[in-house]
């Protein structure tokens, strides 16, 4: 299943326009998987006209892809911490 967790950045990224202070989401997959978590963040990015957005530590258990701006519109209800835990901890 697709997860969600909004957080702030903590510095400036100049060559995406993301600055301290904004605001963005962690999209990532809970399936055990690899190869199946990243099947699933590539449908879901795909599904919403995301073809450019990488997944970031991609083949890792924290892979994730990270929207701010105007695309925070397209993520949902933020993870419960408990399984945002499991997911950090590499045990989603």
């Amino acid at each position: 299943m697709i997860r969600f967790h909004y957080h702030i950045a903590q510095a400036d990224t100049p060559h995406l326009g993301i600055r301290r202070g904004d605001r963005l989401c962690h999209v990532f997959s809970d399936l055990p998987e690899l190869a199946a978590a990243a099947a699933e963040l590539r449908a879901w990015a795909d599904a919403r006209g995301l073809a450019r957005v990488r997944i970031q530590d991609r083949g890792l258990r924290r892979q994730h892809m990270a929207p701010w701006g105007d695309l925070l519109a397209l993520c949902g209800r933020p993870a419960e911490r408990s399984m945002l835990r499991r997911w950090l901890r590499g045990r989603a």
